[in-house]
Formats: C-alpha cells, sequence, structure tokens
C-alpha cells in the first residue's frame, strides 16, 4: 500500500487497531501461562513452542506496526526538505493522523528554530546550485511576489529570470518549473 501510492494514503487507523487487537489476544494466554509456570523446567515442550511462537507473533506484529509508522514519519519529514516548508495542501493533510500532523508541525518548528539560531537556510538547496539566477515558467498564478531584486507578477505561463534563492521554495512546491538550458 505505501509503495502503490504518489505519496501516502490515508492513515490505516482500522488495520493498526485490528494489529493491536491481535497482540492483545495473543499476549492473554501467553501471559497466563508464563505467571503460572514461572520456571521453564515447570512448563512441557509443547507449552515452551508455544511461548515462543507466541512472542515471535507478538515481535513480528510489533516491527510490522513500527515500520508502517517509520516510513510515514520519514516521508512527512522529506517533504518539509523537499518542499522547503510544512505547508502542506489539505488532501495531504487528510491523509495524515493527528500525531503525524503534530510530528509535521513540530519537526517544521525545530527545524526553523535552528536555521534562525545558525543564521543560515539549510534546507535551501538541496543540490548545489549552478547559478544564481535562473529561469522558471510558472505553472499556476501566484499574483505578485517580492524577491530581493523587487516584486514580480507571476502569472500562468509566463517566464522569468530571476535569482533561485527567491524562488527555489515555489519550484519544490510545484508552482514553478526551472526551464533547464
Amino acid at each position: 500500500e505505501l509503495q502503490r501510492d504518489s505519496w501516502l494514503p490515508s492513515y490505516n487507523s482500522a488495520c493498526i487497531n485490528e494489529v493491536v487487537k491481535e497482540t492483545s489476544e495473543i499476549y492473554g494466554p501467553f501471559e497466563k501461562l508464563m505467571v503460572e509456570k514461572k520456571e521453564e523446567g515447570d512448563r512441557t515442550h509443547e507449552e515452551t513452542l508455544q511461548l515462543k511462537t507466541q512472542w515471535a507473533c507478538m515481535q513480528r506484529n510489533k516491527r510490522c506496526v513500527m515500520a508502517y509508522l517509520k516510513h510515514r514519519a520519514e516521508e512527512v519529514m522529506r517533504m518539509r526538505w523537499e518542499c522547503g516548508t510544512s505547508v502542506m495542501q489539505q488532501e495531504q493533510q487528510d491523509r495524515l493522523s493527528a500525531q503525524e500532523l503534530e510530528l509535521a508541525n513540530n519537526y517544521d518548528r525545530l527545524l526553523g528554530e535552528y536555521m534562525q539560531e545558525i543564521g543560515e537556510d539549510i534546507s535551501m538547496d538541496m543540490e548545489p546550485p549552478r547559478a544564481t539566477h535562473i529561469t522558471v515558467r510558472v505553472l499556476k498564478d501566484l499574483g505578485e511576489i517580492a524577491t530581493m531584486d523587487g516584486s514580480i507578477r507571476l502569472d500562468r505561463n509566463s517566464e522569468h529570470y530571476v535569482r533561485r534563492y527567491d524562488v527555489q521554495h515555489l519550484i519544490r512546491q510545484g508552482y514553478l518549473e526551472h526551464m533547464s538550458k
């Protein structure tokens, strides 16, 4: 499911709850047998195998849920680096859980505080720039924006020669397209 979608599929709370329920159902008999027969010598060979199998099932469930949550958290953080901001489209926000939205906001805040502290925007260029100025084509109407060279009007399908720094975040967000020579 995670590999098929262009970004992240909607958070699957039903599946997570099902795995938690299954793990709880396995844990009940596991705990009961562990309490009843604390010493390994008190258990039969079958009971020992049962405990090992139940333990392996619970660990597998935990690993699967943790891999799912880790992948989603990494995607949320990756988006912050790619877009230069944590501002997401409503469609993307709707796919996240409340905890993932909180992660996005906290990660953005911490990264912003760090960049402010060092006085550098480290999310600007993910690759070393070849030139300080670039030509861009406007893909979506943005109206007038302020740049270091003054304000410019960004109307759909217009082209502009601008400082990379002024528009890099708009390129990452999909509003502009870098016209390569």
